[in-house]
C-alpha cells in the first residue's frame, strides 16, 4: 500500500537582487546599468540540519555559496558576462540596450550525493538606454531529496542491521544502510526524467535473502520523498507480502543554513555615491556617507590624495582605530563620524559627514575620497566618493576599457548643465606637447560620445571633453591595446628531443606543439619542418597525415599543429591542452598554405555523419580567443574535443580546405566577435591536414604546408 501526502512548506531559496537606482546616470548611447547584490529572503527560517553523525553543513554552506556562486549574463549572441563569487561582481554593470537572461547557480551539481545541494535560478530582463533595470532572481534548491526510515516493528520481519535501500536514477545512485536512515540524499534528475527506482535488500528473520523493488513516480526538484518501511501488522509470509512501504512527498522546508553574508554596503545619503557629484565653485553643501554591515565593523578606512592640500594629515586613516583626540581634530577639519553596533541583530552603521565648512570653499578640480570597509567576517568593499568642482558645462568621463582597441576607441562625456554649444573632445598622446586632435560628439540625452580611429597601438592618450571653446576641468587617459604576434610564426625554430621534433628552438619557451609526442613512440613525426618549400625564411611547417603503427597494428594520425601543449598519452590516445595566455583582440589571422588533398581511407568510431571512406579529405585551420581560466583540455579517448560553441569563446574563425592547392596561396581568417564587452585570457590556433583526425579519420596521403602566420588588428 502506498500513499502520498503533500505539505505546503516554504522552499529553501537564495535571492539574488539585481536592483535599480532612480538617479540620473551617465551612459553611452544605448547603455543601461545593472547592479548586483545577494541576500537571503527575510521570510525564510534559518535552521541548521545534521547531515551525518558528526557533520553539519552550516558553516560550509555560508562560505561555499558566497565564494562559489556563479552568475552568467547572456543575450542572443551568447555569454556576455560571468562572475564567480559575489566579491568579484562589480558594483555597476554597463550593458547595451538588449534583452538578456541572468542565470545564477550555487553549490555543486552532483548526480547523487548525501551532502551536496545545488541551487539554481534564472530570469530574463531588458536593458533600455539611459536607465537602470530591476531584476529579482530566486535560486531554489534544484535537487530532488530522498530519505529512508524504518518503523520499529520492522524487526519482526527483517534484520535491521542488514537493511540496505538503494535509490537510483539513470545517472546516479545512493545506498542507505540502516545507519543512514533519515539522512537526505540529493539527486540531480536528468532533463525529462521523473522517476526514481529503489530496491530494499535485507536478511529476513530466517536469515534468507529478501529483496523488494519499487518506483517513486512524478518526482520534482525541491521536493523530498520519504520512504518508510514497516510491518503492516499481519503475520509474516515468505516473499515479503506484508512489508508496508509508505512514500511521503513534501515541499522542502528551509532547514539548511544557506545564509550568504553581504559585503559592507557604502552609500550616499540623498545622493548616488557610485556617480560623480558636481558642484559649482563656492556652492558646496554638506554630504553624508553611510557604511552598513551585517556584522561588526572591523575597519573603515578613508583616504584621498587631495587631503594634503586640504590640510588633512595623514592621507588615510581608520575611523575604527581613532582616539578621541584624533576624532576631535578631524571634526575641526570638517569630517565627523558616528558608529553604532547592534550586537543582537549583528548590524553595524558608520555615518561619516563632510561638513559644509569643508565642501563649500573647495577650489576647482576633481576630488576622490576612497572608503574601504572590512567587517569581522573579512568581507570588504571599496567605494570612491568622487566630487567635481567646476563651473564648466561638460565633464570628461572614464573610458570603458572594452571600447579601447589597438587603433580605435570610444570617448565619453557628460553634460553638467544645459548648453547649446557644439559638444566634442580633444585628445593627444599623454605626456607630450603635441597639437590636440578634435573629434565632434554624438549626443544621447545628457551624455555624448565620439568614436576615434587611427590611434597608435600600445600608447597612452589623454582626452578632454569640450563645450565649444570651453573644456572640462577633468582630463582622462586610456591606453590602446598592443599588437601581439604569435611566437615562431614562420615556424623557423625547431629542435629535437630524443625522437620528437619540437616546434621551438632550444632554450626557447614552448608556444606551438603537435601530436609528435604520441606518433614518435613508433618512430614517426607527423609534423615536421620542410626546407624544400617556403614563402619566407628557410623553412615551412609540414603536417603529414598517416597510419602510425607496426605490422598493421596502430592508428591513423592526422598531421597537426596547435598553440598549446601535448600533456600526456592515455593508452594510444593523446591528452592535449589547447591555448596560450593572450589578452589582445586581433581582427584576422593571415598566412600561406599548400594542401595535398587525399581520399579518406581510415574512418574511426564516432566520425560525424557524411564523412565516409572514399570521399575527399578536408584540411582545416581555426582560431579562437576566449576567457577561459585555464587551457582547454582535449582527450581524444573519450571524445572530449574542442567545441566552437563554447560559451567562453569571445571570437572565432575557421577555414576549411576542401580542395587541393599545389602552389602557395595566401589565406585570411576573420575573427567573428560574439562579445565586444569581454577581454580574452587565452588564444587557440589549430591546424590539421585531416579535419576529423580527432576521430582517427582521414587520408594517409593528405599533407598541409603552412608558413608566415600573422595577426592583424583594428
Amino acid at each position: 500500500m502506498k500513499k502520498k501526502t503533500i505539505y505546503k512548506i516554504l522552499c529553501s531559496c537564495v535571492i539574488l537582487l539585481v536592483y535599480a537606482c532612480t538617479q540620473d546616470i551617465s551612459l553611452s548611447e544605448g547603455e543601461g546599468i545593472l547592479k548586483l547584490g545577494v541576500r537571503v529572503d527575510d521570510a525564510i527560517k534559518m535552521v541548521p540540519i545534521q547531515l551525518g553523525r558528526s557533520t553539519t553543513r552550516g558553516a560550509l554552506t555560508k562560505a561555499s555559496l558566497e565564494e562559489s556562486c556563479k552568475i552568467y549574463i547572456r543575450n542572443s549572441k551568447g555569454l556576455i558576462r560571468k562572475y564567480e563569487g559575489m566579491s568579484n561582481v562589480p558594483s555597476e554593470l554597463h550593458l547595451t540596450s538588449d534583452s538578456y537572461k541572468v542565470i545564477v547557480t550555487a553549490g555543486d551539481s552532483v548526480n547523487a550525493s548525501f551532502d551536496t545541494p545545488y541551487y539554481k535560478g534564472s530570469e530574463t530582463f531588458t536593458v533600455k538606454g539611459g536607465q537602470s533595470t530591476e531584476v529579482n532572481v530566486t535560486c531554489c534548491l534544484a535537487n530532488t531529496l530522498v530519505s529512508v526510515t524504518y518503523d520499529n516493528n520492522i524487526a519482526t520481519l527483517l534484520d535491521p542491521e542488514s537493511c540496505v535501500v538503494t535509490v537510483w536514477s539513470s545517472v546516479g545512485e545512493l545506498a542507505f544502510d540502516f545507519s543512514k536512515q533519515d539522512n537526505a540524499g540529493y539527486f540531480m534528475m536528468p532533463t525529462g526524467e521523473t522517476e526514481l527506482q529503489y530496491k530494499l535488500t535485507a536478511k529476513d528473520i530466517n536469515n534468507n535473502l529478501f529483496e523488494y523493488t519499487g518506483t517513486i513516480t512524478d518526482v520534482k526538484p525541491c521536493y523530498k520523498y520519504k520512504l518508510t518501511f514497516a510491518n503492516n501488522g499481519e503475520d509474516y509470509q515468505e516473499g515479503g507480502a506484508f512489508i508496508k512501504i509508505t512514500i511521503d512527498e513534501s515541499r522542502i522546508e528551509v532547514n539548511e543554513d544557506v545564509y550568504i553574508r553581504q559585503r559592507p554596503d557604502i552609500i550616499g545619503y540623498e545622493f548616488d555615491i557610485t556617480q560623480p557629484i558636481y558642484q559649482e565653485i563656492g556652492e558646496g553643501i554638506a554630504r553624508t556617507v553611510f557604511i552598513n554591515t551585517t556584522s561588526e565593523l572591523k575597519s573603515a578606512m578613508l583616504s584621498s590624495e587631495q587631503f594634503a592640500q586640504l590640510n588633512i594629515i595623514p592621507s588615510s586613516f581608520d575611523f575604527m582605530a581613532m582616539s578621541e583626540g584624533e576624532k576631535a581634530n578631524l571634526e575641526n577639519l570638517g569630517i565627523s563620524y558616528e558608529y553604532i553596533y547592534n550586537a543582537e541583530k549583528e548590524e553595524s552603521l558608520l555615518k561619516v559627514k563632510f561638513a559644509e565648512s569643508l565642501m563649500q570653499p573647495l577650489p576647482e578640480g576633481e576630488y576622490i575620497f576612497t572608503f574601504s570597509a572590512t567587517d569581522i567576517a573579512e568581507k570588504s568593499r571599496t567605494q570612491d566618493f568622487k566630487l567635481i568642482v567646476s563651473n564648466a558645462t561638460v565633464l570628461t568621463e572614464e573610458i570603458n576599457p572594452v571600447t579601447v582597441w589597438t587603433n580605435r576607441a570610444r570617448l565619453e562625456g557628460k553634460k553638467i548643465k544645459a548648453t547649446q554649444a557644439e559638444l566634442g573632445f580633444r585628445y593627444r598622446k599623454s605626456g607630450t606637447t603635441d597639437e590636440w586632435t578634435t573629434a565632434p560628439a554624438i549626443e544621447s540625452g545628457d551624455t555624448f560620445y565620439a568614436d576615434i580611429t587611427d590611434l597608435t597601438p600600445n600608447t597612452t592618450y589623454e582626452v578632454v571633453a569640450t563645450d565649444g571653446q570651453q573644456a572640462s576641468s577633468v582630463t582622462k587617459t586610456f591606453t590602446t591595446e598592443n599588437i601581439t604576434q604569435l611566437p615562431n610564426n614562420s615556424f623557423e625554430n625547431w629542435h629535437q628531443s630524443g625522437k620528437i621534433w619540437l616546434i621551438y628552438g632550444e632554450n626557447e619557451s614552448i608556444f606551438w606543439d603537435s601530436g609528435n609526442h604520441g606518433s614518435s613512440t613508433l618512430g614517426v613525426n607527423v609534423t615536421n619542418y620542410d626546407e624544400s618549400t617556403q614563402v619566407n625564411g628557410n623553412r615551412s611547417i609540414k603536417l603529414s597525415s598517416q597510419f602510425v603503427g607496426i605490422l598493421g597494428i596502430g592508428k591513423f594520425a592526422a598531421g597537426n599543429l596547435f598553440a598549446g601543449e601535448y600533456v600526456g598519452t592515455d593508452g594510444t590516445d593523446g591528452i592535449l591542452d589547447f591555448g596560450r595566455p593572450f589578452t589582445d583582440r586581433p581582427a584576422t589571422l593571415t598566412g600561406y598554405y599548400k594542401y595535398n588533398q587525399g581520399t579518406i581511407d581510415y574512418v574511426g568510431s564516432g566520425t560525424p555523419e557524411g564523412i565516409t571512406s572514399g570521399t575527399p579529405d578536408i584540411g582545416c585551420i581555426y582560431i579562437a580567443i576566449g576567457d577561459w581560466d585555464t587551457p582547454v583540455r582535449i582527450k581524444t579517448k573519450d571524445k572530449t574535443l574542442f567545441d566552437p560553441n563554447d560559451e567562453h569563446i569571445i571570437a572565432y574563425g575557421e577555414l576549411n580546405l576542401t580542395q587541393g592547392q599545389t602552389d602557395w596561396k595566401d589565406f585570411s581568417i576573420k575573427l567573428e566577435y560574439r562579445s565586444k564587452e569581454r577581454k580574452p585570457k587565452y588564444i587557440i590556433v589549430v591546424a590539421s591536414a585531416s579535419k576529423y583526425g580527432d576521430y582517427f579519420t582521414g587520408s594517409t596521403t593528405s599533407t598541409l604546408w603552412l608558413d608566415d602566420f600573422n595577426l592583424s588588428y583594428e
